[in-house]
């Protein structure tokens, strides 16, 4: 267990540190993705890979059936995967060989959640028996989320807030290894 929580402070730290430069956007929300891959691939077969992109589905005149909305994480049987499109860290696959699909960002709240349940349902809809999870730094209290699309959901840290100031956070201990576990079983 220590071993996975020195991991979890770890990732916890690191986007610390990005926030305190100021970074927003796309590039902020790669640097997560990066980040949590790059964990997750130390700790997966080698036959399994991690990537960002798409899944499609075709009928039988060959035309697209069904697309994915955008997925920040794509694990993959490399064994079993053709992709129609591979550059660098970006694919557009079939849903052969998908294991488990992600959506990862900094914090969750209403917007996000709805936003990943989204994308998350959009792979269901191909395929339902890929699974998926929705990784996020933090959570925030004061929001109830719950969606059938999402099997698991997982956060690092807990936030308090109070008339929009910031009054508590604490370090969700275990959740790293509970992601590994999960990824793991379902390969």
């Amino acid at each position: 267990m220590e071993f996975y929580t020195n991991i979890q402070n770890h990732l916890v730290e690191k986007r610390k540190t990005l926030n305190k430069l100021n970074i927003k956007g796309e590039n902020l929300g790669r640097f997560y993705e990066n980040l949590i891959h790059d964990e997750i691939r130390k700790m997966i077969p080698e036959i399994f890979k991690i990537y960002r992109g798409l899944i499609i589905s075709f009928d039988d005149e060959g035309d697209i059936l069904r697309s994915s909305k955008s997925l920040d994480m794509i694990i993959v049987d490399s064994r079993n995967c053709t992709p129609f499109y591979l550059i660098d860290d970006f694919i557009i696959t079939s849903p052969n060989g998908v294991k488990i699909v992600g959506q990862i960002k900094g914090y969750i709240n209403s917007a996000q959640f709805k936003n990943a349940s989204a994308n998350l349902k959009s792979v269901k809809d191909i395929d339902s028996n890929i699974k998926t999870l929705f990784i996020a730094f933090e959570e925030f209290y004061s929001i109830s989320i719950s969606s059938t699309y999402i099997d698991l959901l997982s956060s690092f840290s807990k936030t308090k807030f109070h008339s929009k100031r910031i009054i508590g956070s604490t370090l969700l201990q275990g959740e790293f290894e509970r992601i590994i576990n999960y990824i793991n079983r379902n390969l």
